[in-house]
Formats: structure tokens, C-alpha cells, sequence
């Protein structure tokens, strides 16, 4: 299965405690609200315990490329302020890390996902799509770092002047049957050149 896993990782450093950015990326409710290029839709099944250990979230997502994910994650680990990690399940499966890093006045903060399969029918296609995931992945998490900032921003600003902070970035807009009509293309010249490279392996020997 090693042609349909992924393992990503990202970084993200903001000018904060990590407390707070614990906090922020614990309360999954309200990512809709200031990540909103990824997160369309939240809804908490289970509470868990006190740390939040247990917590079972139903979760509609999206990146750049037109599509949304429907998904499953529960609350594995929560070690505040340090890390958090979850288990999913849905179009995809995996297991996420959240860890939390001070580092003077700035939060150092790395996401991972290890062990990632896809399971929605689009995305089956192994090798051939683990580009698109990982540059899908790297633009939802820029945006969730810029989006990080802007609410840490507004958690620091008086009420009377948040109107003059930018909101965060919002879901693509993009055409969905163009793109995946472009996609299909790419993804079948790449199967056919792969075929032909094997027909020619075939003969040589």
C-alpha cells in the first residue's frame, strides 16, 4: 500500500504563547469561523473528558482543488499546551499530531499526518495523485497559518478597531468541471506514458 499512503508534515511559526494557540486549534467548533478556507462545516458528536480526550467531530473540509472531504476524527491525545492528536475516518483516514513549541515570544507549531489513505473514489489513484494531495495540503495549512495570525490578532485588539482587521481567507471559488476535467486529462497521459514504460520493460527482456 506504500503508493497510497502519505505521510505530510508542516510548520507554522506565529508570534504568540502557545497556550493560546493551544486553545485556538483545541476548539475545533469554531474553526469554521477563522479558518474558513478549509473548515466549511463542524459538528461535535461526543464532548470527551475534561482535556478533551474522546471528543468525536463529523467535519466538512476543502482545499484549493474543488472538492470536499467528509470526515471523521476523534480526540486520541491532549496534552495542553503541548500536543494534541487525532485519529480520522471518512473520505480519508490517518492520524494527525498537533505539537506546541515556545520558543521566546514566538510559537513553533507542527502538524502532521501520518499514515494517510484516501478513501474517497476520486482520490484512489495512489502514486499518480500524491502530488496534487501533498500541494492541496501545503495551501489549506499556509492558510491556516495566516488565518492562526489574524485571529490572534483580533484576540489582542479592541473591539472598537476589529473592523479594521482583514477577514480571513476564504474557500477557493474555483470552477469544479474544468479542473477535474484538466485532471483527468493529466492523470490519464500518466497512466498511458506508465503502461508504455512497462510494455517496453516487457520486451527488453
Amino acid at each position: 500500500m506504500a503508493g497510497t499512503e502519505f505521510n505530510l508534515i508542516s510548520h507554522w511559526r506565529v508570534q504568540a504563547s502557545i497556550d493560546e494557540c493551544y486553545d485556538i486549534i483545541a476548539d475545533v467548533k469554531d474553526r469554521p469561523r477563522w479558518w474558513p478556507a478549509n473548515w466549511l462545516e463542524i459538528l461535535e458528536i461526543q464532548s470527551g473528558d475534561e482535556t478533551g480526550v474522546g471528543k468525536v467531530v463529523r467535519a466538512t473540509t476543502r482545499g484549493w482543488l474543488p472538492y470536499n472531504l467528509r470526515w471523521h476524527f476523534s480526540v486520541a491525545e491532549a496534552d495542553r499546551p503541548n500536543r494534541i492528536a487525532i485519529r480520522a475516518w471518512g473520505d480519508f483516514e490517518g492520524e494527525g499530531i498537533w505539537t506546541f513549541v515556545q520558543d521566546g515570544p514566538w510559537a513553533l507549531i507542527t502538524f502532521e499526518w501520518r499514515h494517510l489513505r484516501m478513501r474517497k473514489a476520486l482520490l484512489r489513484l495512489g502514486a499518480l495523485l500524491r502530488p496534487t494531495v501533498a500541494f492541496n495540503h501545503r495551501w489549506v495549512m499556509a492558510k491556516g497559518e495566516e488565518s492562526l495570525r489574524l485571529e490572534i490578532d483580533r484576540r489582542h485588539t479592541r473591539e472598537q478597531d476589529l473592523h479594521l482587521l482583514p477577514p480571513p481567507p476564504a474557500p477557493t471559488r474555483m470552477p469544479v468541471r474544468p479542473v477535474w476535467v484538466g485532471l483527468g486529462v493529466v492523470l490519464g497521459a500518466l497512466a498511458l506514458l506508465g503502461a508504455r514504460r512497462v510494455s517496453r520493460g516487457r520486451r527488453s527482456r
